[in-house]
């Protein structure tokens, strides 16, 4: 958990990943998923903009921030935990998982596979996209013998935590 002047910001969370498995619907029609791959990055960075409207970040800044899942600076990525929705050409949604948390970037994180980033374009919200990736990245972790999965989420982020609650993840205190 990271505080800021006293003030919760981030929150773990961590689920089972068959319960996440089983309480997800399929892919909505017309979307096709493949793992990300570093091609990718220019997509993933106008994808992140987009969906956190990042007025005050450049599209240099995105794709450094989007070349760091798959630098190590998280963790060591697993791309076919890694799903991302597209819709003819466009991406429209992703969510990518590393195998552990790096202890650098999160160092008091549970020893899980952890889901370092989860967006969905804003016109594409509320349609199952997220719920749907969140489901392949665990049925892969489940396939490998995992039991657990984990992220991190702004406790004042209303629907993404409404969404993982539903899923069943819960705070780690």
């Amino acid at each position: 958990m990271v505080e800021r002047q006293g003030q919760e910001l981030n929150v773990y969370y961590v689920a089972d990943v068959r319960s996440v498995v089983g309480r997800s619907p399929a892919m909505p029609g017309g979307v096709t998923v493949r793992p990300t791959v570093q091609p990718d990055i220019p997509a993933l960075a106008e994808l992140y903009l987009r969906a956190y409207d990042l007025r005050d970040k450049t599209f240099g800044d995105a794709v450094a921030e989007m070349a760091s899942a798959f630098d190590g600076s998280w963790g060591v990525l697993w791309p076919d935990a890694s799903p991302a929705a597209w819709i003819g050409n466009e991406l429209v949604a992703v969510v990518q998982a590393v195998r552990r948390p790096s202890r650098e970037s999160m160092p008091d994180a549970p020893g899980y596979p952890w889901l370092i980033e989860v967006f969905t374009d804003p016109g594409h919200r509320r349609c199952g996209l997220a719920r749907a990736l969140i489901a392949v990245a665990c049925a892969v972790m489940d396939a490998a013998g995992e039991g657990r999965v984990g992220l991190t989420v702004d406790d004042d982020n209303v629907a993404a935590v409404a969404l993982y609650k539903s899923l069943g993840f819960s705070a780690v205190t």
